[in-house]
């Protein structure tokens, strides 16, 4: 009887705490919630970057290579000498950028 209880308790705690409920609460991020996710643009890398509205791969690798050939922004706006960047993409995503 004692062996048949441990064998139970045993089962319940083991399917109580599978992966799958350990990590039930936790959720990748949404598009939505990144479109809402603060850029950091001296420290943001490619895949931060191509988050932004009319900013895919191309135009993010072309603002790190502007930061890396011109030392760190000192101003939002500064983002208009980049190729491809233009007062549109600045103004969708201004909300979300920061130096």
């Amino acid at each position: 009887m004692n062996k048949l209880f441990c064998v139970v308790i045993t089962t319940v705690l083991l399917s109580y705490f599978t992966p799958s409920s350990v990590y039930a609460n936790t959720t990748p991020v949404s598009l939505k919630d990144q479109a809402k996710e603060v850029v950091y643009i001296n420290l943001a890398d490619e895949v931060m970057l191509a988050s932004l509205k009319g900013v895919g791969h191309k135009k993010a690798l072309a603002i790190i290579a502007f930061r890396e050939k011109n030392g760190d922004f000192t101003k939002i706006n500064e983002l208009l000498k980049v190729k491809g960047i233009g007062k549109h993409v600045l103004t969708e995503n201004k909300h979300r950028l920061k130096i």
